[in-house]
């Protein structure tokens, strides 16, 4: 049976979260860290770019999450691997 639209809508706003916050940790440490600058300014750049990044990485997990529908395409290949 098919998942209600409202049923995917939260459940896709709230499993984006935490990818989102991954996603700009680990952008902003590269960025950043590859951009060669001083070590008594790191902390506040990394800060100020935080929150500009997992706003975006959330917007765009969030589009992915709701058109891709992977979790349909995953669930009979974990079936198919715990069948072996």
């Amino acid at each position: 049976m098919p998942m209600k639209n409202s049923t995917k809508l939260v459940k896709v706003l709230l499993t984006n979260i935490p990818i989102a916050v991954c996603i700009s940790l680990v952008a902003n440490y590269i960025g950043i860290s590859s951009a060669d600058v001083p070590e008594e300014a790191f902390m506040p750049a990394f800060l100020s770019s935080f929150a500009l990044n997992t706003g975006l990485a959330y917007l765009i997990s969030f589009f992915i999450g709701w058109f891709i529908p992977a979790e349909r395409w995953g669930s009979p290949l974990a079936w198919c691997s715990t069948s072996w």
